[in-house]
């Protein structure tokens, strides 16, 4: 850890130039580091109306006030970048009395006609004549104003996490920097020449500033709130602020917010304590037991403010996760893909999905304290342990360097290609010199960084490896790896260059489609009229081509009137009277009203009566069962199964959530989330996973147990559909829908971005049927079911790929699964029963 006065006490001598060398190529006196950033005005003027001598001092002597006052701390590196060897500054870009102080301090006057803060900067930037520029606020201080200049630094930064108006340039910046990859991207398409994964410190001693404030309300939330970028954190917020008046349920609460007082709701105001900044805003969060945190939009925005672009996805850009930890409180955060990146949920912060959600734990972490406390604790040390000001000033020190060394084996006026550098686009090139960075970062204990490093190396890797394939002719391998590489590093141009030629290639052989895949020519056709010709055959008696027709229908996923009572005919046609049962309900639930299909339905129901009945189980499964069964496919036996291994997981207390992987009409999820919160002994949810638009394209891996192809059994692609309604409906049923947390999508684009969020895994059901799906939830999801979790397969003995990607599975890890037959289709098993194989 560095030991500077100017961490723990930004007060002494903030300008003073640092004794020690930078150690920079040839330089015998330190790097010029200047930092222009801007403020809130009303944090400023509150500032100045509070020290009512202070617009009078020396520019010095108000930046020091400003630095010790604390607000936008996180942010201010001019403060703090002497302490890894520059000679730094800090200018208040929007601040009249300092910047006043400096024009008399220096004898200038700048020319009346122009804007007399903006000619003030330009006058310091060139007296100064900084090595680094770092521009926070690259919006007003763009590439026209960079281009002004009559002095161009050696390294012109800036940094961006917020809203970015349509017509921005950045083509006179170096580098930019953000913590949001979305926004990266966008810089290079600006015209930057880099973008950096980087993110602000916190100053050490704003935590030793509040250790005297005491929590004293339950819930705390210090922000803005404003109608336009907000409006998902103002509905979170009223939504508090009204579950903590509920009669019986009441716990205190407190906002401190700034900003459009149009955008605060009545209930809002009412726990509203009003504007705080800097120090004060932190002593204001010490004030909690519990500080939330939600972000706002950040997205590529017109004149008119309205998004073109969503920039933030599915990440979190909020200085508020530090701020929080950092002053030691309990963060409770909206939970978004980056944030494990920072803190571990669970141990150091804890997150919520939605405002259900956010209410629960709040009301879970005020019953629990001790936990409450720990993870406060933890987050705290994490904070400043890797986050502080001192680590990040490191950070950003070796991105200079970094970059001021390319420019020098570059030469400054060379050109070369836009880079986008880090995690987002890995140099598969450079993969031993990333190796050797990752390992200085982790001597130096920034793991952080390390992380970003390790990360490009790992890539470049992958994409040598794809590369190997696609020459020994291994094509399908070779894009699946480079697959698996644009997931997470969508902008590595050279595997998406490689996945295209691949794609084309493929194309140009315009190969027979395998075994199991059916020929659709219906990209010209509509599932209407497929109908109408199926229905024709059908007049005709001609079944084979109606069931022909009616399955390329269904593969459209277009939802028309009539398509599954057609298909209900044919399988009635072929005695196959329980398919004609689900095919039936399944046109009921996206088509309520069609009364031929509901009468079909009655006269088949007092068929498969008997059918359907089920002695298993005592009288509470039984009673389960009979509400369950209109919305699920699974016979009783696998019904049953999960009722059992649900139950056991929950006297057995094993630590985890609950997790169905093909829904269909939500019987199955409907089913686990009863016997989970009948029996459960800790907090647990169940996240039910499914496009809900009907099975994806199977392969040529997917036969039924006779090897008649997926497609052609009449329950292939878009088959087993059904609305996500039909799985709030039966989870009404039930009152469960407060456990039940669905996620829409394919697998391979859901689990990876939730996986996260869904935690540990006490109990999974993988109901997926095909190949790919089964591989998909096996590879993201078995290294998080707990030690002695269950898991039941629905399709290992019924559909010829789930069997393969399982054994597939095994054979990779060297594990043997002891697979429980339930009916002959469906196993089970617990994870303490997978063993290595010698």
């Amino acid at each position: 850890m560095i030991n500077s006065p100017h961490l723990h006490n930004p007060v002494s001598d903030v300008h003073a130039a640092p004794q020690a060398e930078n150690g920079g190529e040839g330089r015998s006196a330190p790097l010029r580091f200047l930092q222009i950033h801007p403020f809130y005005p009303a944090a400023l003027a509150t500032l100045y109306q509070n020290n009512p001598t202070l617009a009078s001092a020396s520019f010095d002597q108000q930046i020091e006030a400003i630095v010790k006052d604390g607000f936008s701390g996180i942010h201010l590196f001019g403060a703090y970048m002497n302490c890894v060897g520059y000679d730094s500054r800090l200018i208040v870009l929007n601040n009249p009395p300092s910047q006043e102080a400096w024009l008399r301090e220096h004898d200038i006057e700048p020319d009346r006609r122009g804007n007399r803060l903006l000619q003030a900067v330009i006058a310091q930037i060139e007296t100064i004549r900084p090595d680094i520029l770092y521009l926070s606020e690259p919006i007003g201080l763009d590439s026209k104003f960079v281009r002004s200049l009559s002095y161009r630094p050696s390294l012109v930064i800036g940094w961006r996490a917020a809203n970015v108006p349509d017509g921005t340039d950045w083509s006179a910046f170096d580098l930019i920097l953000s913590n949001l990859e979305g926004m990266r991207h966008l810089a290079v398409e600006l015209g930057a020449k880099a973008a950096e994964h980087f993110f602000p410190g916190f100053p050490e001693w704003m935590a030793e500033e509040i250790t005297d404030v005491r929590p004293e309300v339950d819930v705390v939330f210090c922000g803005q709130a404003s109608q336009g970028q907000h409006v998902r954190r103002n509905h979170y917020l009223d939504y508090v602020a009204r579950a903590s008046m509920q009669k019986g349920k009441q716990f205190s609460c407190r906002y401190f917010l700034s900003g459009d007082a149009k955008a605060i709701t009545p209930v809002m105001a009412a726990v509203n304590a009003g504007t705080r900044y800097g120090i004060h805003m932190h002593r204001g969060l010490r004030t909690g037991r519990i500080g939330l945190d939600a972000r706002g939009s950040i997205g590529l925005v017109d004149k008119g403010g309205k998004a073109s672009m969503d920039l933030a996805r599915k990440e979190t850009s909020n200085m508020r996760i530090f701020e929080t930890t950092g002053s030691g409180v309990f963060l409770l955060t909206e939970y978004h893909d980056n944030l494990s990146r920072y803190f571990e949920p669970g141990k150091e912060v804890a997150t919520f999905t939605d405002k259900n959600d956010l209410v629960d734990t709040i009301r879970y972490y005020l019953a629990h304290p001790d936990q409450r406390e720990e993870i406060a604790r933890r987050g705290r040390e994490r904070c400043l342990r890797e986050y502080s000001m001192a680590r990040r000033c490191e950070a950003f020190d070796a991105i200079i360097k970094k970059h001021l060394g390319s420019k020098a084996n570059h030469g400054t006026a060379a050109t070369h290609p836009p880079l986008i550098i880090s995690s987002d686009a890995p140099r598969d090139h450079e993969s031993a010199q990333v190796v050797r960075e990752a390992f200085a970062c982790l001597n130096a204990d920034n793991n952080e960084e390390a992380l970003c490093r390790l990360d490009e190396a790992i890539a470049g890797l992958q994409y040598a490896k794809a590369v190997a394939l696609a020459r020994l002719g291994r094509e399908r391998e070779a894009r699946d790896s480079l697959h698996r590489i644009l997931d997470s590093f969508p902008a590595y141009q050279k595997a998406r260059t490689l996945a295209e030629e691949l794609a084309a290639k493929a194309e140009q052989r315009a190969e027979k489609p395998p075994r199991g895949q059916t020929v659709c020519k219906a990209v010209t056709e509509n599932a209407e009229e497929l109908l109408n010709r199926a229905t024709k055959a059908v007049e005709q008696d001609d079944y084979v081509e109606a069931f022909k027709l009616l399955n390329i229908a269904k593969a459209l996923r277009q939802p028309v009137e009539g398509l599954d009572l057609a298909r209900a005919t044919v399988f009635v046609k072929a005695k196959q009277i329980l398919a004609a049962r689900e095919a039936l309900l399944e046109e009921l639930r996206l088509f309520p009203a069609n009364s031929a299909a509901r009468s079909l339905l009655e006269k088949i129901e007092e068929l498969t009566k008997p059918l359907l009945r089920t002695e298993l189980g005592n009288d509470e499964f039984k009673n389960l069962y009979r509400i369950i069964r209109p919305h699920t496919m699974l016979q009783e036996h696998r019904l049953f199964s999960l009722y059992s291994l649900a139950r056991k997981a929950c006297e057995e207390d094993i630590p985890g959530n609950f997790i169905e992987c093909g829904v269909a009409a939500g019987g199955g999820s409907a089913l686990l989330a009863w016997t989970m919160k009948r029996y459960t002994k800790r907090p647990r949810l169940h996240f039910a996973l499914d496009t809900f638009e009907g099975m994806p394209d199977p392969t040529a891996e997917d036969t039924a147990a006779s090897g008649i192809a997926a497609n052609d059994t009449g329950w292939g692609a878009g088959t087993c559909a059904a609305p996500l309604e039909s799985l709030e409906e039966v989870c009404r049923k039930l009152n469960v829908g407060d456990l039940v947390r669905p996620i829409k999508g394919r697998f391979q684009d859901t689990l990876a971005a939730n996986k996260q969020t869904i935690g540990n895994v006490a109990v999974l059901h993988l109901d997926a049927d095909w190949y790919e799906s089964t591989r998909t939830v096996l590879s993201e999801l078995y290294n998080q079911i707990t030690e002695n979790g269950y898991v039941q397969f629905d399709d290992y003995g019924g559909w010829s790929g789930c069997r393969k990607a399982i054994d597939e599975f095994q054979r990779k890890r060297s594990i043997s699964f002891n697979l429980q037959d339930i009916d002959g289709t469906g196993v089970w098993m617990t994870k303490r029963a997978a063993r290595v194989c010698v």
